[in-house]
């Protein structure tokens, strides 16, 4: 298995994930033989995956630039404390663009069966959804400056504004400061399973 570190989504918008890409075939030791992975059986255990993900991400985030992680209000995992709903917007362009394709899609499901389709079936519904926003990435390097100045127009230049509601609210190895159990997740805690370990909007 390799893992490949990525900075941006298939729209050239900040997204922080990563790739992980498994061989598609395994040696068996007890006879030498080489046979097919059974994706089925790690797809299994992605809830698992995702939350030790998140064990060792959320923590590393906190200590190396003093982030806060609060429960998203979906319940799937959590996010980063301080990222407005209008700046989470700004940068999900291709999230609202699969959204809405599902939509439509759970709408030709159930004008043609005559029922809402099972979570099950929107489990393929979402997927075909991303298919059809989904692109190639350029093989060029990333020019991070102009990213950067492209973003910062994107919400109007108040990018700098992200930094410093999120960022440096304590700093490395300082004691914590307190915080309210009712909003703030204890980094001391199991993070649930989520769709994904990026900040902000964190979907993978």
């Amino acid at each position: 298995m390799t893992t490949w570190l990525q900075g941006t989504n298939r729209k050239g918008e900040p997204h922080d994930h990563s790739h992980n890409l498994w061989a598609r075939m395994a040696l068996t030791e007890s006879d030498g033989k080489w046979r097919a992975l059974d994706t089925m059986r790690i797809r299994g255990h992605l809830g698992a995956m995702s939350a030790v993900v998140a064990a060792y991400v959320e923590p590393a985030l906190a200590r190396e630039f003093g982030v806060r992680w609060v429960r998203r209000a979906d319940g799937i995992g959590n996010e980063i404390a301080g990222v407005t709903q209008e700046w989470k917007e700004a940068f999900s362009t291709r999230t609202r663009q699969v959204d809405a394709k599902e939509r439509q899609l759970a709408l030709q499901w159930e004008l043609r069966f005559g029922r809402e389709p099972t979570a099950r079936e929107m489990l393929f519904i979402r997927h075909t959804a991303r298919d059809y926003s989904h692109r190639s990435k350029e093989d060029a390097q990333i020019d991070w400056d102009a990213e950067v100045e492209k973003w910062d127009r994107t919400v109007g230049g108040r990018l700098a504004e992200v930094a410093e509601a999120t960022l440096g609210h304590w700093q490395p190895d300082a004691a914590a400061p307190g915080h309210d159990a009712q909003e703030e997740v204890s980094l001391q805690r199991w993070p649930g399973s989520s769709a994904s370990t990026a900040p902000g909007r964190a979907r993978t």
